[in-house]
């Protein structure tokens, strides 16, 4: 008698803590729901925040890149010197500049000898012909990336003060960043990852690179509509929830 309900206590208690054990799995199974949403709520807002200053950071960069070139354009002189004129491009933290007469020839440039001839020939900033012709008073190209390292390179061109024609200033710059989105994922947070037209505009989740598509993280469109889903880079797997807005999305894994 005292066997079975030693036996009865031994099978009460193991019942107990096998209850205890899927209660405590439960907790933390619905914690970890409760922070990737929580994760998704935040990214959601930073996302919201970038599609509706999008326009206002695209002008505020262009702005700066106008009025660097505008303080270039004020500081040409037409007899500064090759020193002179390289003092200038090191203290607004410049790659080139380009000055051209009213008939678009280089009449100075720095680094020196980089370019000569007409500016419509060259490969870069023919573009900034209309400049010189005063079809439009100032010029910018879309910033170039190179991902190496995560910069940008601007070129933009204003009329001359001293006289007729143009300066084209070239300078490296991460704040582009700002209109493009390729820093968002550092705003979510950790392990969050933006796509944009079925491709990775910015990650922190370790293995995940930018223009990566969406395949390569075993995932579709359709699985971003889902409350939650797997995200798989190399072998780790991730439980990951998503939020779109406008043209963006945001996957947020853990």
């Amino acid at each position: 008698m005292k066997h079975k309900k030693l036996l009865s206590v031994i099978s009460a208690s193991a019942a107990a803590l096998m209850i205890a054990a899927t209660m405590s799995a439960c907790s933390a199974s619905g914690s970890g729901n409760s922070t990737l949403n929580a994760n998704k709520d935040y990214a959601t807002k930073v996302i919201s925040d970038f599609n509706s200053n999008s326009k206002a950071a695209e002008f505020e960069f262009s702005d700066q890149a106008y009025a660097k070139g505008g303080t270039a354009a004020m500081l040409f002189k037409p007899d500064i010197s090759a020193e002179d004129l390289q003092q200038v491009a090191r203290n607004l933290f410049l790659t080139s500049i380009t000055v051209t007469n009213e008939k678009g020839d280089i009449v100075a440039c720095y680094p020196e000898g980089a370019e000569s001839g007409k500016i419509k020939d060259s490969k870069d900033k023919a573009v900034f012909n209309k400049v010189v012709k005063g079809v439009s008073e100032k010029y910018m190209t879309d910033p170039v990336y190179n991902a190496e390292d995560g910069t940008y390179a601007v070129l933009a061109g204003v009329r001359r003060k001293d006289a007729d024609g143009a300066v084209v200033i070239g300078y490296n710059t991460k704040d582009y960043a700002a209109v493009t989105g390729t820093d968002l994922a550092k705003l979510c947070g950790a392990n969050a990852v933006v796509i944009k037209d079925g491709a990775v505009l910015s990650s922190t989740l370790e293995g995940v690179k930018a223009e990566g598509k969406l395949e390569d993280l075993g995932i579709s469109a359709d699985d971003l509509k889902k409350d939650s889903f797997t995200v798989k880079v190399g072998d780790k797997s991730y439980s990951a929830v998503a939020s779109t807005k406008g043209d963006l999305t945001v996957i947020c894994a853990g």
